[in-house]
């Protein structure tokens, strides 16, 4: 993940920067998980 866009939802900001920061570390996340809603941001 290399980039994230947060609409309305105010309190996932953090975890939004997290997983950006992440994918320019390296890691890669999961395309199902993350489209999954019942999979919180803070699990991926």
């Amino acid at each position: 993940m290399l980039a994230g866009m947060n609409v309305n939802v105010w309190d996932v900001a953090d975890q939004v920067e997290r997983l950006v920061r992440a994918g320019f570390a390296g890691h890669v996340v999961d395309p199902v998980r993350l489209a999954d809603p019942g999979v919180a941001l803070d699990e991926l």
